[in-house]
């Protein structure tokens, strides 16, 4: 039985999940944990202690490329999760380099709509322009309230954040610019383009409030 299990091999209660129990008089559960163990040093180094970040990553660049044999192992009834100090770095780089190439992909799509809204590729283009340099004062603001070393990961998803909220705001501009004339007819005179201009950010700054807010 489980407790008979548990006296004899102690490691069990750690390897197998919380939920182990006896069903038909066999032991079962959801959970398994494998624990793989490496040697060092690894060839190519004198001892343990000789660079050790180094070992550490060249082992996880190793096992980086059974990566894919792991994934096929897992099916609709059985899934498997791997973590480990040196895997997973690699793995991690190529979440982000994944992930930076989507960050393209929409940086495109979005100037490619914008140019159709705007019906200006010159408006389009400075409007990606801003928002790109909004990633860096958002990193700096960031920085300024909760020092960090380097850039967490997680921040890199600003750059999707900044992506929708900036687009958001240039369409609620533009619309505004282009209403202003109704409510106020002599703004659509070329001399009074800095009046429509002020008129128009006051008018929409409501709206891009509330959208960079939520």
């Amino acid at each position: 039985d489980v407790a008979s299990l548990l006296s004899a091999y102690p490691a069990a209660a750690f390897l197998l999940g919380a939920d182990l129990a006896a069903v038909d008089g066999e032991l079962s559960t959801q959970y398994m944990r494998s624990i793989l163990s490496f040697g060092s040093p690894i060839e190519g180094y004198q001892n343990p202690a000789d660079d050790p970040v180094a070992q550490e990553e060249e082992l996880g660049d190793w096992l980086y490329g059974y990566v894919d044999d792991m994934d096929e192992l897992g099916g609709s009834d059985l899934g498997v999760y791997y973590v480990g100090s040196g895997i997973m770095l690699p793995v991690l780089m190529n979440v982000l380099i994944r992930d930076a190439t989507l960050a393209v992909f929409s940086l495109v799509f979005v100037w490619l709509y914008l140019a159709f809204h705007l019906r200006s590729f010159f408006l389009s283009t400075l409007g990606c322009l801003h928002i790109g340099m909004a990633v860096p004062l958002a990193h700096g603001l960031f920085t300024l309230f909760i020092p960090t070393e380097g850039i967490p990961q997680l921040n890199l998803l600003v750059v999707y954040i900044l992506l929708a909220i900036g687009a958001d705001d240039i369409c609620v501009m533009h619309d505004s610019f282009k209403q202003a004339p109704l409510h106020f007819p002599e703004l659509a005179r070329p001399e009074n383009l800095l009046r429509r201009m002020v008129f128009s950010l006051g008018h929409a700054s409501r709206a891009m409030l509330c959208t960079s807010l939520t």
